[in-house]
């Protein structure tokens, strides 16, 4: 019996150990993965949300093209992605095509009555700037903007000022962090 009970206990701390080890192990990658997330938040000091998969079965669905506004309506106001498209065809968009600004300042104004977009601001010159001399030279913390660049919308959210600068996300595509910027429009609430 004694043999026995020396067995068990010699395999219990066996198995303890092992388990010690895999747990520091696994601890030990947590926290790496962890410190190579806030590195790489603070070194790119924005987020991204794709639009494009956020959107991807309507997009299909409707078989819709060059929708970045409808998208930009759908995820700012946290809408459908239809109710968005009827509402900017309601005030000129047509399928599949672009919007022009007035249009998407019209529907941006009417979607909702707690924010308003009522100014622009042409940067166009030299082609347009980036989007991280926009982050340093003109964006205000705590502030949403639209970013219109060619051919292209799509809005970022401006946070608060930490240690490493501004937090922000910007909501929009992958390919959208390397466009330069020509137009921004503060977006302000009523």
């Amino acid at each position: 019996m004694y043999y026995i009970c020396t067995i068990i206990i010699t395999q219990k701390k066996y198995i303890m150990r092992k388990i010690e080890r895999l747990t520091t192990r696994l601890l030990t990658l947590l926290m790496f993965l962890f410190m190579v997330n806030l590195m790489t938040g603070q070194t790119s000091r924005f987020g991204l949300v794709e639009l494009n998969d956020k959107y991807k079965k309507e997009i299909y669905e409707m078989n819709d093209n060059n929708s970045c506004a409808v998208r930009l309506i759908a995820s700012y106001f946290d809408i459908s992605y239809y109710l968005a498209y009827d509402m900017l065809k309601d005030n000129g968009r047509e399928h599949g095509k672009g919007a022009n600004i007035k249009t998407i300042i019209t529907t941006f104004n009417r979607v909702n009555k707690n924010y308003y977009v009522n100014e622009f601001f042409d940067v166009s010159s030299n082609k347009g700037i980036s989007l991280k001399y926009f982050l340093n030279n003109f964006a205000e913390a705590n502030t949403d903007y639209i970013l219109i660049q060619k051919g292209h919308i799509n809005y970022i959210k401006v946070g608060g000022n930490t240690e490493k600068g501004l937090l922000n996300t910007l909501y929009g595509n992958e390919k959208d962090r390397g466009k330069n910027i020509i137009v921004y429009l503060p977006i302000k609430k009523r």
